[in-house]
Parts: structure tokens; sequence; C-alpha cells
């Protein structure tokens, strides 16, 4: 039997993890009480379908109620949901639990870049024309543009995710916007900056943290603690080593701390939503750019780019405050399979 091919969508414009403190999530109900005792079986059952036919309706309906508003662009929950599982899958799995407080603002952040870039792009001088859309979709369905099945298969990838065709044309556009906005900054960049080597791990709560830390002061290795805990899928298969990174790139709530830090001491950074463990293991010097670096650092300068314009955008997180909304994205993108 021929193996099922794996679909593949355009990869979102990606923002490291936002910052939302965890929360335990539960199954609402509705509760129809009886009007009293003295109403008869018939009535009681025409209260219940009644109440059945109502849910069944708000269900039906709960996919395109809206999720997150962005200015006047509105996200629907469907796809929303469909995003927040992207980021859970590509963050290690619904088995990653510590991601429940991370996985809806970093998402929200990743929706705020693109529509940003849609909307002001042309600002860093970032164009995109629609042959290089569909190239770029194209490039994600593994198809040349002028394949034949290229319509049998970007309808395939639209029913597996439930994407629109907008939805999935607006993702690569900002994928190749970003690219693009960036690579400009990069041309912008000095020749050096004050950078500094650190490793770490990243999970969702303090406490976890803390206990990592213990194990790590007691003997354990830094590097196999990190392959096996951290949340982080760019840096845990290399022990929590992010390399020299420049002062610019650093979390700017961290920075003065990671670079104030004594070499070989482990410490934290708590969040809002999770903390980071972390170990410098070479002081700070200015460093000449490395070609590894200058992506990092102009993903940093677009950051500030996104967050000036987020100003100007009226963000409004719809789901984490609706606990109907809440509980039909977590059934869909913590389901496994």
């Amino acid at each position: 039997m021929p193996r099922k091919r794996r679909t593949r969508i355009p990869t979102p414009a990606w923002e490291t993890r936002g910052s939302l403190t965890s929360r335990l999530f539960g199954h609402s109900g509705r509760l129809y009480a009886a009007a009293g005792i003295a109403v008869l079986a018939i009535a009681a059952v025409a209260m219940l379908g009644a109440a059945y036919w109502s849910e069944y309706r708000e269900n039906q309906g709960r996919p395109e109620s809206v999720a997150v508003e962005i200015g006047d662009t509105k996200i629907p929950l469907r796809f929303f949901t469909q995003r927040v599982k992207s980021f859970v899958q590509q963050s290690g799995g619904p088995a990653q639990t510590d991601l429940l407080g991370l996985a809806i603002p970093a998402t929200v952040d990743q929706l705020v870049e693109e529509v940003a870039l849609r909307r002001f792009g042309s600002e860093l001088g970032a164009s995109v024309t629609e042959e290089e859309i569909k190239n770029q979709v194209a490039s994600q369905l593994a198809i040349k543009p002028d394949d034949p099945d290229f319509e049998k298969k970007l309808q395939e990838t639209l029913d597996a995710t439930g994407y629109t065709r907008e939805e999935y044309r607006q993702m690569a556009e900002a994928s190749l916007l970003k690219n693009k906005a960036r690579d400009k900054m990069i041309l912008d960049l000095p020749q050096s900056a004050l950078s500094i080597h650190y490793r770490q791990i990243i999970v969702g709560s303090q406490a976890e943290a803390e206990q990592i830390k213990q194990e790590i002061e007691g003997g354990a290795d830094f590097a196999s603690l990190a392959k096996a805990r951290s949340l982080d899928s760019s840096t845990r298969d290399k022990g929590g080593d992010v390399g020299w990174m420049p002062k610019d790139v650093l979390p700017a709530q961290a920075a003065d701390q990671i670079l104030a830090a004594e070499v070989g001491k482990v410490e934290i950074i708590a969040g809002t939503a999770g903390a980071i463990l972390y170990e410098v293991l070479e002081a700070p010097v200015e460093r000449t750019l490395d070609e590894g670096s200058k992506p990092k650092l102009g993903e940093a300068k677009l950051r500030e780019w996104v967050e000036s314009k987020r100003q100007e955008l009226d963000v409004r997180e719809l789901v984490s405050t609706d606990i109907d909304k809440l509980q039909w994205l977590l059934d869909r993108a913590y389901k496994v399979g």
C-alpha cells in the first residue's frame, strides 16, 4: 500500500514564544434545570430537545466565530485552531503539555506579524507578485507551479487542513514578505555586535525550572536535560546551545541579566508563562557578525518593526476568555493523530 503523503503548509512567519500564565482547562457544561416538580414528562423532553438543538446550532457556528481581531482583520476560530495545532506539532506535539500556556499567545504573535507584513510591508520595500506566491505554494506542496496536478494537490491540502484557498495564499504571501523584509534589514546590519555564548532550557513553569536547576547542581548533565525536557525545538537537539548571540537578539526583558551572568553558573529567568534556565559558556565580547548570526539579528530587527506596527493595530484575542471557544480549540489542536 502506498504511503500517505504528509500534508505540508506554508511555514508561518515565526516568532519566539509568547507569554501567558499557564491555565488548567476543564470541560464546560450547560445545566438545564426543570421548571418544577409538576412539569409533565413530555414538557421535560421538549425542554431537553430545545436545549440540545440550541447547543447543536452553537457548535455548528463556532468554527467561524471570531478568535482574534487584528485591526479590521477577523481570524475565525477554525483557522486559529489549525494554526495553534501547527505550532504545537512543530514544538514537540500534544505530549508537550507545558505548551498550553504558550501556544495561544505565540500563535497570536505569528498572526499579528503576518497581518503587519501584508498591510505595511511596502514601507520596508517588500512586495511580492502573484507568480511568486504561486511558486511559494507549489514549493510547500513539493511540486512545480506548472505541475498538472497542482490544483488537485492544493485542494487535498485544503481539505486536510481546513484552510480556505485565500487563507493558504495569505500565509504564503506573508512568508515571502517576511523573507524579503528580513533580507533588507540584514543588509543594514553593522559589521560587529556585542555577543554572548550560552545554552538554555525552556520549560513551562518556574517550578520545573527550579527542579531542573537542582538536578544540574546535583551533577546532572545540562545538555542531556535540554534534549529531554526543553520546549525549544531549535536548540534542544544541540543540548540547548544557542551559539554566539548578539545582544539585540536576546529576549529584551532578559538581555541585561544574561549579559551580566557569571560564566558557568546556572540561572533562571521567569516569565509570565514558562521560564528559561540558562548557563553562560563564554563571556560577552564584541564579535564580527558571522553568516549564522545575521539572520537571527535580522529577525530581531524585524520583530522590533512588527512590534512598532502592533501599536497601530487593535489586537484582541477572544479565545482564552471564552470557555466554549477554548474547549473547542483544545479538543482539536491537542488531538493526537
